[in-house]
């Protein structure tokens, strides 16, 4: 059964956040609809928001993307915000990008291109020091002064770390890169 585009942005919940454009590309290659390219009235945004949106939906789920125009802080503060005044029925705002400051794992691994990295919250390195080894340590209470994910997303990320869930997701990779050789 084909879903409806919906009639106005109230309905979408969740929103990925880009900095670079290929970060937008590999998110809206994974739109299953998107919006925009169907007909029928745009979903538009807020009269004096400047961001371009890309809504569509992934699963069941409808949602906004986002590229942000500048990699400076204050622009992509401002840009962020306008898409939350845009979409204010937003739950899950995700930030989707290279993460340009993980230098290694907590077993001590790289991180090499390809990995996934699902943090439980973001720092600025104005709150963080690089310590011996490269590694980034925040400082005290860092997540509890720009906050922690809300319950629902950080129960998720619990569950994800599971090893019945990390199993299962080698299982499918493996599956997926064997259906691709």
């Amino acid at each position: 059964m084909t879903r409806l585009i919906p009639k106005d942005r109230s309905s979408i919940q969740v929103a990925a956040i880009c900095v670079l454009e290929q970060e937008f590309s590999a998110m809206a290659t994974a739109l299953d609809m998107d919006f925009d390219e169907c007909p029928g009235e745009r979903l538009g945004k807020l009269p004096n928001d400047t961001n371009s949106y890309t809504p569509g939906q992934i699963g069941n789920h409808d949602v906004v993307i986002v590229l942000l125009p500048y990699t400076r802080i204050e622009p992509a503060i401002a840009a962020t915000a306008s898409t939350l005044l845009s979409y204010p029925q937003i739950k899950v705002p995700f930030v989707v990008g290279v993460c340009g400051s993980a230098l290694k794992d907590q077993e001590g691994d790289d991180i090499i291109l390809g990995d996934v990295i699902i943090s439980t919250y973001v720092f600025h390195l104005s709150y963080a020091r690089i310590v011996s080894g490269g590694t980034i340590e925040p400082y005290k209470d860092v997540a509890a002064t720009l906050g922690r994910a809300p319950k629902a997303i950080s129960s998720y990320l619990l569950k994800c770390q599971s090893t019945y869930k990390i199993q299962k997701i080698q299982e499918k990779f493996y599956k997926y890169v064997n259906a691709l050789l």
